[in-house]
């Protein structure tokens, strides 16, 4: 079985965010009316919570290497840590797990478990594995052609997340980590084309509707006067303005015929006085 149409979502939130912000993602893909859906997982709590919001009967599948890791840790609590002893134990619980399923190795954790003084370490791990029995049937699982291991959820880590956005000498905003999350969602989803108008233009929608609120601030609309009432003014009486003075009517012949100009005006009165 090889997986084919891989998409990824991403979102940095919290769990019941996430697990909201998610839907869209699901659906699209299907999730919810599919024939058979399978989660591999690490056995998180909040993701056995994921699950059952969105598909409470799918398949769970505890990740190979989460599950071969805690049989190393258990083996390392009881016959020390790095030893010899410690990686042989651990590699027979893993090789028979892997072929046989969960019964045999769960016996013997349980009889770790039942020693004395039993080791917190031992203790809580078996109780793990115990609550998670039907997630461990890997040869089941396998011959179902179910995947068992979460290796395409760390790629996508690694791919989607990690290579934009954990660059040499990058730091980054917490309110700019979402947008740049989607955006990048996008192409690796091969969405581009059919998805960027769309977002391309809500962006630019926000980006007006900020530049409006930013002007809104910066010159608020002055508050409205308060009604006023109007005293009655009294109509003022006519005023009869009097007649202009009569003025001198300058004579016909001084208004007609201005006088010659006379030679000895040119030098002044006290020359035309000596006449």
């Amino acid at each position: 079985m090889r997986t084919r149409h891989v998409s990824s979502f991403a979102r940095l939130a919290d769990a019941q965010t996430f697990g909201t912000q998610a839907l869209g993602e699901l659906h699209r893909r299907g999730v919810e009316v599919a024939g058979a859906v399978a989660a591999v997982q690490d056995g998180a709590p909040w993701l056995q919570g994921f699950v059952d919001d969105h598909r409470p009967a799918a398949l769970r599948i505890l990740d190979w290497p989460h599950a071969a890791e805690h049989l190393t840790a258990l083996a390392e609590a009881v016959f020390g840590v790095q030893t010899a002893r410690a990686r042989r134990v651990a590699e027979r619980l893993r090789r028979w797990r892997w072929a046989e399923g969960p019964t045999r190795v769960l016996a013997i954790l349980a009889g770790w478990a039942r020693a004395q003084p039993p080791a917190p370490a031992v203790t809580t791990g078996v109780a793990s594995f115990r609550e998670r029995v039907a997630h461990l049937d890997y040869p089941v699982f396998r011959a179902a052609g179910w995947p068992v291991g979460s290796g395409a959820t760390e790629s996508g880590h690694k791919q989607v997340m990690q290579a934009r956005m954990k660059r040499a000498g990058m730091r980054w905003a917490r309110p700019h980590i979402n947008p740049l999350l989607a955006l990048t969602l996008l192409t690796h989803n091969d969405r581009w084309a059919s998805d960027g108008a769309d977002l391309l233009a809500q962006h630019r929608a926000r980006l007006l509707e900020q530049r409006h609120q930013r002007r809104a601030a910066r010159h608020p609309a002055p508050p409205p006067a308060p009604p006023t009432t109007r005293a009655a003014v009294p109509t003022p009486e006519p005023v009869i303005a009097a007649p202009p003075p009569c003025r001198r009517r300058r004579s016909a012949r001084t208004a007609t015929h201005p006088p010659a100009p006379h030679p000895w005006r040119h030098y002044g009165p006290w020359l035309s006085a000596k006449k």
